[in-house]
């Protein structure tokens, strides 16, 4: 969703989380360009798909963990993306939009300050989704979801202000979202400092939010 609002405002977008739905064959009849990501165990599902595209004459582009634990050749899309989507994705988008551009895009390092386009909730089904997540860790890596695939990145974990993170409590909430919310950091600790600054915004946060007489949103 973050990665999708890093790309032209005026493309239309379509995201299907095959979790939770499957990709259906008018998905691909609708789409010019299919762009995916996943880790390395859904290796298999991943290029089933780019097959299927790719028999359509759809341009593909991959990213996420597993283009960098797995060779371009395997994934056999048109586009590999390996790091951070920020400083990619504009000539990414130019490349796939006159249906060119490199085979394989990388970027080293790290970009940005942690202050990100919010994601685009519009994409998603919430009402398919019995949690709802929020990662405080830089989220528009081509090749890191989460902060469990950082490994691959240069530069270590990039941390999100805490503003931006509060930020994206606060789109979910005005989007209708009361159930729980996952704050996903596999290294909250690293940065004891850190932490304990998001925690006290996060405890205010919720304060703030709480009806007089119900629970607030529920956070993990």
């Amino acid at each position: 969703m973050t990665v999708a609002a890093l790309l032209p405002a005026e493309w239309k977008k379509r995201l299907v989380d095959t979790n939770v739905e499957r990709l259906r064959d008018r998905d691909l009849e609708w789409a010019d360009v299919v762009m995916l990501g996943g880790m390395h165990i859904q290796q298999d599902a991943l290029v089933a798909i780019v097959e299927r595209c790719r028999a359509r004459g759809l341009r593909t582009v991959v990213g996420g963990p597993i283009a960098s634990s797995v060779t371009a050749a395997d994934l056999k899309a048109d586009h590999v993306v390996i790091g951070e989507a920020e400083s990619l994705i504009g000539g990414l988008a130019r490349g796939s939009g006159r249906g060119n551009g490199q085979a394989c895009l990388s970027s080293h390092g790290t970009s940005g300050d942690g202050h990100e386009p919010l994601p685009d909730l519009s994409l998603i089904k919430m009402r398919r989704y019995s949690t709802m997540r929020c990662s405080t860790h830089a989220a528009a890596r081509s090749t890191a979801s989460s902060a469990t695939s950082l490994r691959f990145t240069d530069g270590g974990p990039r941390t999100k202000a805490v503003a931006q993170v509060l930020a994206e409590l606060d789109q979910l909430r005005a989007a209708g979202w009361r159930e729980a919310v996952f704050i996903v950091d596999d290294n909250f600790i690293g940065n004891k400092a850190r932490a304990k600054e998001l925690c006290a915004a996060l405890a205010e946060w919720r304060g703030s939010t709480r009806p007089a007489s119900t629970s607030s949103q529920k956070l993990h």
